[in-house]
């Protein structure tokens, strides 16, 4: 007679020890088996982070059914409305402030001034016409240098010097 198939699978994992969280880890393995409940925990833990990845709450409801009691009373915090009156009364302020203190229209105030100052009718003025500059004159002599390769630059100054006289 044929011996059955095994259909229990073992999975093995290391902590290591030296490590602060996974000390504490193995500290909680060694109470789950005591009680017999390491099993139940593994299997439980790897459906939760594998249904969590997935995006799904289902089996964190499932083992924890007072998460979907404290998630529906958990209510959106709207932001706060916000007052722009302070804000638009102190815009209106200083727009105010900017309209008192522009130019005021001083023409009535110095009439001496009416009489010598030319009125403005949106003309152009006549001026005196005249050539601009030009820059090839050859009235003024031609500077030749040598150039220079050194990087001292108070030695190039003086070098330049002399080649001008």
């Amino acid at each position: 007679m044929a011996k059955a198939e095994r259909r229990k699978k073992n999975h093995k994992f290391q902590l290591n020890v030296n490590k602060e969280g996974e000390l504490w880890l193995h500290e909680w393995i060694e109470r789950l088996t005591k009680s017999r409940k390491f099993s139940q925990y593994v299997r439980d833990g790897l459906r939760l982070m594998i249904d969590l990845s997935a995006g799904n709450l289902d089996v964190l409801i499932e083992l924890f059914p007072w998460v979907s009691e404290r998630l529906t009373a958990v209510q959106p915090i709207a932001p706060a409305p916000v007052d722009n009156t302070d804000i638009l009364r102190e815009l209106q302020d200083l727009r105010q402030i900017v309209l008192e203190r522009s130019i005021p229209d001083t023409s009535n105030d110095y009439p001496q001034m009416q009489k010598a100052a030319p009125k403005l009718t949106g003309k152009q003025l006549a001026a005196p016409s005249f050539s601009l500059p030009t820059f090839d004159d050859d009235d003024l002599p031609t500077i030749i240098t040598k150039g220079s390769t050194s990087v001292d630059s108070s030695l190039n100054f003086i070098t330049a010097l002399q080649h001008m006289q």
